[in-house]
């Protein structure tokens, strides 16, 4: 589409007046280790000790290695009249006691802020930034599958702001950027990318528990090194938000999805947009979710400029015990590589399809009000058409952890 398209579609969702980053809600009682009035901090440390059998996410000739991870904790939330703060930073500091030709050390920030400000009871801002530095490995970003690709970061932002223009009726404009850098050069050419996105929810409260929502996103992808990658994405979606009792919400999106690439010698396409989503908290503690979405997205396969998939999550928390806790959880990738949509006339023009699964269990026991142990076991395997891009590995660790 052409450029005049571009800016008409910008200035209508910027003058209209779902982009979320993972934050999770404090506790709000106090005691050591938990954050509330008075208190307005989480600060923790765990150790732990595991074992991973492909530390380098290869398809063959798999290398083992134990590992010891140190993780430092800093949590704020900081209220105040009108305003919410929160900021939180962990570093993850993973020392492999077997691995060749590479650093014994990985270092991994990840650093969160959320800040919220209501001006009125109709008019709320909140804007919101995610940084990630890692050396390890990251699986289920949008559609892609995310190997161990060697140092990088990913910068999220997002500014949100919604106003009530009566009771039932209300809109929530949102601008996003994402910025994600690869530090070797030979990676970096195909997954180096800078995004611009708005998006325009239209909301109205059919009743107290449902409210219908018309949505309408578009983003750009702009590949710095490979242009051939560079698209543009626009999606129209109708749904609803229902709460079957207050404390389960089921909520569905339906609409297309255009992607227009740069490269004139790949076609635009139009596919189906579908995520749906249940959350349920049938404890105070204790919460079982489910969401799967259908829609075209970034890739790191350096052949094709975009993939489609299906991707399904669920996860359950428990609280067996005020003290004893469990989580599992599942992630499936169902992807397919469209023959029309690669690069390189050298690529064969016929699908190409990738599976992945990941299953995840996670368990721990609170001693006391500020020390803990935990253990998890996470498992993920990679079928493709592609003979370099199919993987499994093995993961699991018991720790320790202290909070204040």
């Amino acid at each position: 589409m052409n450029m005049t398209k571009k800016a008409v579609v910008t200035v209508f969702c910027i003058t209209l007046t779902p982009f979320f980053l993972p934050i999770s809600q404090a506790e709000d009682s106090v005691s050591a280790g938990q954050m509330g009035t008075g208190k307005p901090f989480i600060i923790s440390t765990s150790v732990r000790h595991g074992y991973d059998d492909n530390i380098y996410t290869t398809p063959s000739n798999e290398h083992a290695s134990m590992f010891t991870t140190i993780s430092p904790d800093f949590w704020l939330k900081y209220p105040l009249n009108d305003t919410t703060i929160e900021a939180r930073y962990i570093l993850d500091a993973k020392y492999y006691w077997d691995r060749p030709s590479s650093s014994d050390w990985d270092f991994n920030h990840n650093f969160n802020m959320r800040i919220v400000h209501n001006f009125n009871d109709r008019l709320s801002l909140e804007l919101r930034d995610q940084f990630v530095y890692s050396q390890s490995p990251q699986v289920g970003t949008n559609n892609s599958i995310v190997r161990y690709l060697g140092d990088g970061y990913i910068n999220n932002a997002a500014a949100s702001l919604t106003y009530g223009w009566t009771p039932k009726f209300s809109t929530v404009t949102t601008y996003n950027n994402t910025f994600n850098n690869y530090n070797n050069d030979s990676v970096n050419y195909d997954n180096n990318y800078f995004r611009n996105g708005v998006s325009q929810d239209f909301r109205y409260a059919f009743l107290d528990t449902t409210t219908g929502v018309l949505n309408f996103t578009y983003d750009n992808f702009d590949y710095g090194y490979s242009h051939l990658k560079t698209y543009d994405s626009y999606i129209i979606t109708a749904g609803v938000d229902h709460y079957l009792m207050p404390t389960w919400l089921i909520s569905g999106r339906f609409g297309a999805q255009i992607v227009d690439y740069a490269d004139a010698d790949i076609s635009a396409s139009t596919n189906p947009y579908v995520s749906l989503r249940s959350a349920w908290f049938y404890l105070p503690k204790s919460s079982f979710e489910a969401s799967y979405t259908y829609s075209t997205g970034i890739t790191d396969n350096g052949s094709y400029a975009t993939s489609e998939g299906h991707q399904i999550n669920l996860g359950i928390t428990h609280f067996w015990t005020p003290k004893f806790n469990t989580a599992a959880g599942l992630l499936l990738l169902f992807n397919n590589f469209e023959g029309s949509q690669a690069l390189y006339s050298w690529v064969a023009r016929s699908n190409l399809h990738e599976t992945t699964i990941q299953p995840y269990f996670r368990a721990g026991y609170d001693i006391t009000n500020w020390f803990s142990v935990e253990a998890g076991y996470q498992y993920t395997t990679v079928s493709s058409g592609d003979p370099y891009r199919p993987y499994w590995d093995n993961q699991f660790y018991i720790g320790v952890r202290g909070s204040y």
